[in-house]
């Protein structure tokens, strides 16, 4: 009876390592670091995503942040409200999916593909890098259309 329990306790260790080294490689990847990402971004918008970028890419898109929140650029986009609505419609209701992931030890870069499902079409590269043993964004390249 004492070794069925050995046999079973020892069982049961081995499927909670693998299961635990599992998580923990699942949870250490880019592809994580970017779901994350965006969950906290849809959640809090542009400031959810100050802890998932590295220093350097936060300065910048705070300065574009700063920019969208110019009262001048609110009122400019006032004088177009129907163009500005219909943009910010088709945003969205873009559909995203993960085109391509070059994965390195201390850097990858994930692909984006997006579409509106009628005319938009291209993709956007993110590149991220291993800061405190976390991934984050460290540079997003403009997107190129098809």
């Amino acid at each position: 009876m004492k070794k069925i329990w050995i046999l079973l306790t020892s069982i049961l260790i081995v499927i909670g390592l693998g299961i635990g080294g599992f998580l923990l490689y699942t949870v250490n990847t880019p592809e994580y670091a970017l779901l994350e990402t965006m969950s906290d971004f849809k959640k809090d918008g542009v400031d959810g995503l100050r802890e998932h970028m590295t220093e350097d890419a936060w300065t910048k898109v705070e300065k574009i942040k700063d920019i969208a929140e110019n009262p001048w650029m609110q009122k400019l986009a006032a004088l177009f409200p129907e163009q500005s609505e219909e943009l910010f419609s088709k945003i969205d209701n873009m559909e995203w999916n993960i085109k391509d992931i070059l994965k390195g030890k201390e850097s990858s870069e994930v692909i984006l593909e997006f579409t509106d499902g009628e005319n938009i079409k291209g993709t956007i590269s993110i590149e991220l890098i291993r800061e405190d043993h976390k991934w984050k964004i460290d540079q997003i390249r403009w997107p190129k259309f098809e």
